[in-house]
């Protein structure tokens, strides 16, 4: 079966999938070599990648804001001298017009690499995202069975 761009996953999974996913698309696209991570006498730190991630909300969610936690705190765990990254949260106040408008936004933002559709609306309308609309990769938060809501196609 041919996969979309978006990865999905299930209601009440463990966040350890999705940081791996994340923190392997931040790995490959990093142009950053070994020598730059480390330090030599004659120079001071050394410049590291620099990420940005995108976190769409439906609107606010004790459970995915709790996601969001999770995921910044072990993703500040593993960039440790290697990479930064910066959570840029956009929330459409549970308006399903704003959500697309916020998905189109942050893709077409070049200070963002990554986004995750954090609720219902928002993986729903990353879904339906064009692929010419899906610059980027996109994490999907709230998909029960991807076979079924039309993320998996046959070849």
């Amino acid at each position: 079966m041919k996969r979309t761009l978006i990865t999905t996953y299930r209601f009440g999974s463990s966040i350890v999938g999705l940081l791996i996913a994340l923190f392997a698309i931040l790995l490959a696209s990093s142009d950053a070599s070994a020598q730059d991570l480390v330090p030599t006498p004659a120079t001071s730190a050394p410049t590291l990648p620099a990420y940005g991630i995108a976190v769409v909300k439906d609107g606010d969610s004790w459970y995915f804001d709790a996601v969001v936690e999770r995921l910044t705190t072990e993703l500040t765990a593993l960039a440790e001298n290697r990479y930064t990254f910066e959570v840029k949260t956009l929330s459409a106040g549970h308006d399903p017009v704003k959500v697309r408008a916020l998905l189109r936004q942050a893709s077409a933002d070049p200070n963002v690499d990554v986004l995750y559709a954090s609720g219902a609306v928002a993986t729903e309308n990353a879904k339906r995202m064009s692929v010419a609309e899906r610059t980027k990769p996109i994490l999907a938060g709230a998909v029960q069975f991807s076979d079924t809501a039309g993320l998996i196609s046959p070849e």
